[in-house]
């Protein structure tokens, strides 16, 4: 074996080239050596670097990344029963409890605050107008405040009491501005006799009624073919002695004298008058009451 023992040696006084050579193939030999061995290090890391959030840590199925907000828990990912309102988002809609119309409110029947989850424009937050709804989820059905006319309440239904002078048609119109509402419908004697009793609290004498007979015939005058608002027939009347008698041919809407008693023939008191639709004063102006339709 040929050995170069100056190069061994290490006499620098001396310059061989098989020394240079010797001595290049080492160095290379060392740098490919710990290039690879960095590239095995590298390639050992990037293996290791796995991101957790792509780690089904609770087995649900889901990972962080897919949509799990609490990987630790199995019974919450985006497939979780979140129905009820109690502090925990067990669907991850970053939202605790049931909000189909999205307005922001959990239903009540999931404990959350609003009244009618299939409406937007009805929650907590709504402002209330008189539309014979809750809008604001309060529990009150309008309120003066948002009605045009005094709110009265009976059986389950609003009343609005409008102290204003008009023709039938104007009454009518005015009622049916408010969603929900029209002219007055009295289908019993309860009904009459609270009616009666309300409208007395006013200094006003006569009240519309939506009952017409328009379009009645020659022979159904004076007292048949009188219709409701609705389009249903008169089932119930109180009307006062003499009354319905289309005077001077041309009375064809009805209203509520509160001075016609059982005295001249009413069955309650507050008894029922035929006007011209188109007179608003009779001794006194002729006012209007409306009546909720829900």
């Amino acid at each position: 074996m040929n050995v170069n023992w100056l190069c061994i040696l290490g006499l620098s006084t001396l310059s061989f080239s098989g020394c240079s050579e010797d001595k290049a193939d080492e160095q290379s030999n060392s740098t490919e050596d710990t290039e690879n061995t960095e590239d095995t290090e590298n390639a050992e890391d990037t293996e290791a670097e796995v991101d957790p959030n792509d780690v089904d840590d609770d087995g649900d199925g889901l990972s962080e990344n897919e949509g799990d907000c609490n990987d630790e828990d199995p019974e919450i990912n985006t497939s979780g029963d979140d129905s009820t309102v109690d502090g925990v988002d067990q669907n991850c809609d970053g939202f605790d409890g049931i909000d189909n119309d999205g307005d922001g409110y959990a239903t009540t029947e999931g404990g959350g605050s609003d009244c009618n989850d299939s409406d937007a424009n009805i929650s907590p937050s709504a402002d209330e107008v008189c539309n014979a709804i809750d809008d604001d989820c309060d529990g009150i059905i309008d309120s003066n405040e948002a009605c045009p006319c005094s709110l009265s309440t009976y059986e389950g239904h609003n009343y609005l009491f409008c102290e204003i002078e008009s023709i039938w048609s104007d009454a009518q119109t005015a009622c049916a501005a408010n969603t929900n509402y029209d002219l007055i419908i009295i289908n019993g004697e309860l009904e009459q006799s609270w009616v009666w009793d309300t409208a007395s609290t006013y200094q006003n004498r006569h009240w519309w009624l939506g009952l017409t007979d328009v379009e009645a015939t020659d022979e159904q005058e004076p007292d048949s073919g009188w219709l409701w608002v609705d389009g249903t027939a008169l089932n119930y009347a109180n009307w006062s002695g003499g009354q319905p008698d289309n005077y001077e041919n041309r009375e064809d809407c009805a209203h509520m004298d509160l001075d016609s008693d059982e005295s001249n023939n009413a069955s309650q008191p507050g008894g029922w008058n035929d006007l011209p639709c188109e007179q608003s004063f009779w001794f006194d102006p002729v006012y209007f009451i409306c009546e909720s339709k829900l």
